[in-house]
């Protein structure tokens, strides 16, 4: 979810029933996957040297192409 009005992406935590700030995965995304993206092209070599599920890096690679932080040739603008 989306607060149109301060730009915050929510999840929904269905064990407390409420919402989450989706900081913690910005911060992975912007931190950690995108440095890495000028670099490494690769979902699965991203994924090893992350430690992450691949699932985890190519929803982080969506969400800075969605917003606009990386361009469609998967590098930072």
């Amino acid at each position: 979810m989306y607060c149109e009005c301060c730009g915050t992406k929510y999840c929904r935590d269905s064990s407390h029933a409420s919402l989450l700030e989706r900081g913690y995965f910005i911060n992975f995304a912007w931190e950690r996957v995108n440095p890495l993206l000028c670099i490494d092209t690769s979902l699965s070599s991203l994924s090893e040297k992350l430690n992450s599920p691949e699932d985890k890096v190519k929803r982080a690679i969506i969400f800075l192409a969605t917003n606009k932080l990386i361009d469609s040739n998967m590098s930072p603008i």
